[in-house]
């Protein structure tokens, strides 16, 4: 595998499904990091357009942080690039 595109839920705000959402997050980069340690790895964030635009960078960013640290737990891989994608259109922010 060379590409791992990876998706959260940004507007998810039940606790449970959250944790649920980063303990699958962190098997995934175990298991790349295990099969395919070369492989670029890019995480986007779904719904970012349903964040209010003065407060989207910050939630990005804390995201960003949140995930960030599971990373740190896996081993040697690293996340390429983060992107928000919307639900209205077929770009990336």
């Amino acid at each position: 595998m060379s590409v791992v595109i990876y998706v959260f839920d940004i507007t998810e705000k039940d606790k449970e499904k959250v944790e649920k959402s980063l303990e699958y997050w962190g098997k995934t980069l175990k298991c790349v990091d295990k099969l395919s340690p070369e492989a670029s790895i890019f995480v986007l964030f779904h719904k970012i357009d349903d964040i209010r635009v003065s407060q989207r960078n910050k939630v990005f960013e804390d995201k960003k942080l949140e995930i960030e640290e599971v990373v740190k737990k896996s081993g040697s891989i690293k996340v390429n690039q983060y992107f928000g994608t919307t639900i209205y259109d077929q770009s990336l922010y």
